[in-house]
């Protein structure tokens, strides 16, 4: 069962004995690699970062990231301050001057008017439409005011 989960694991956190032996080995020669090559520099980051016992290195199909855990890991809270999900990010972005399909009507400027009164008509004074009216209703109502105005 365990060995399963391991190539499901991302992280390498879930393992059986024998590549825990095999990891340490490959760590003490990664270690050797770091510290014997003098083109390789550490700033306080990545010493941070090697140091904290919360943050892993995973690495995923974008590459190798860290991902922290515990206290300091990153919250909902953190996630909506991005703004990454925020509505003006995930909507298209309009154009500046954005141009209607096609001219305004006759018809368009007597269908507002007529809608005016048919809403006047079958609502109440609070704006609730009255009982056993429907929206249906304000429209069919509406469109056959608009065809008295011709």
């Amino acid at each position: 069962m365990a060995k399963v989960l391991v190539t499901v694991d991302p992280l390498d956190r879930l393992e059986d004995e024998t590549t825990t032996t095999e990891r340490i080995e490959g760590v003490t020669e990664a270690f050797e690699i770091l510290v014997n090559d003098p083109n390789i520099k550490m700033g306080v980051e990545e010493l941070n970062m090697i140091n904290d016992s919360n943050v892993e290195i995973a690495n995923t199909d974008k590459g190798r990231i860290p991902i922290k855990f515990g206290r300091n890991s990153v919250g909902r809270s953190e996630i909506r301050r991005s703004g990454q999900f925020s509505r003006q990010n995930l909507l298209p972005r309009l154009p500046a001057a954005t141009k209607r399909a096609r001219k305004k009507t006759k018809t368009d400027k007597n269908m507002s008017k007529a809608l005016r009164e048919a809403n006047s008509r079958l609502r109440t004074k609070n704006g609730k439409l009255r009982k056993g009216k429907t929206q249906g209703d304000v429209m069919r109502l509406a469109h056959r005011l608009r065809k008295k105005m011709r």
